[in-house]
């Protein structure tokens, strides 16, 4: 997880169960929200500052620190992906946004 500007989280929950899968889709949403959805014995990991790690402390979950930046840890996922054989067509991948721009097109 990451602050996201306007006073919102960029966040998604995943579990290790029987390999990685998601269990919450990425989202925006305020840390009220994250609060919230947090059960104890979670773990969180990403870009947490202080407050986020009072949020997390308050709910009973663990802040780990990432080994490396979440740059890495995609390229090293991908990498994994591709000797496994598990490689997407790259002509029907679109980037996932959370928000869209804060300047739309210009009125006259």
């Amino acid at each position: 997880m990451h602050r996201a500007g306007r006073g919102e989280l960029a966040w998604a929950a995943y579990s290790a169960d029987a390999g990685w899968h998601e269990v919450a889709p990425p989202r925006l949403g305020k840390p009220d929200e994250l609060r919230a959805a947090l059960e104890r014995g979670d773990v969180l990991t990403g870009e947490i500052d202080e407050d986020l790690a009072a949020i997390a402390d308050g709910a009973g979950t663990t802040v780990v620190s990432p080994t490396g930046h979440r740059v890495v840890a995609l390229a090293a996922l991908g990498h994994r992906r591709l000797i496994e054989g598990r490689a997407d067509d790259p002509t029907v991948l679109v980037p996932l946004y959370l928000r869209g721009p804060a300047i739309g097109p210009q009125g006259r």
